[in-house]
C-alpha cells in the first residue's frame, strides 16, 4: 500500500495495488465538503456503517474506478473504491475502518 500524490491540494489517496500494479482498492480522504458531498446529485440514500455514520453509494463502472461508498466523519470526507470489488465488499471495508487511524510518512 502506498500513498499517491494528492489528487488536488486537499485530497489524499492511498492505493493498494496487485502484482500487475493495477489498483485493487483505493481510499481517498479530504476535508468535509471537498468532493462528492459538495454535489447534491451524488448524495443518495445511505447504508449505515457504524455508530451513526451513513455511507452513500455511487455505482461506477470498473473503467471509472469502480463502485464508491463515501461518507463524512469527524470533519473529513472518506471514500473507498475498487474496480473489481462489490458493494458488499466495499461496505464491509468501510465498516471496518477506524475513525482514529493516522497516516504516518515512512521514515528511514
Amino acid at each position: 500500500m502506498e500513498p499517491l500524490r494528492p489528487l488536488n491540494d486537499r485530497l489524499v489517496r492511498i492505493a493498494c495495488t496487485d502484482k500487475d500494479v493495477s489498483v485493487g482498492l483505493s481510499v481517498a480522504v479530504g476535508p468535509e465538503g471537498c468532493c462528492r458531498d459538495a454535489d447534491p446529485r451524488k448524495i443518495t440514500d445511505g447504508t449505515p456503517i457504524r455508530d451513526g455514520i451513513t455511507a452513500h453509494y455511487l455505482n461506477n463502472q470498473p473503467e471509472f474506478g469502480g463502485p464508491i461508498p463515501w461518507w463524512n466523519e469527524s470533519g473529513a470526507y472518506v471514500a473507498v473504491s475498487g474496480p473489481h470489488l462489490t458493494k458488499e465488499d466495499l461496505i464491509e471495508i468501510a465498516e471496518s475502518m477506524s475513525d482514529t487511524a493516522t497516516l504516518n510518512a515512512y521514515q528511514e
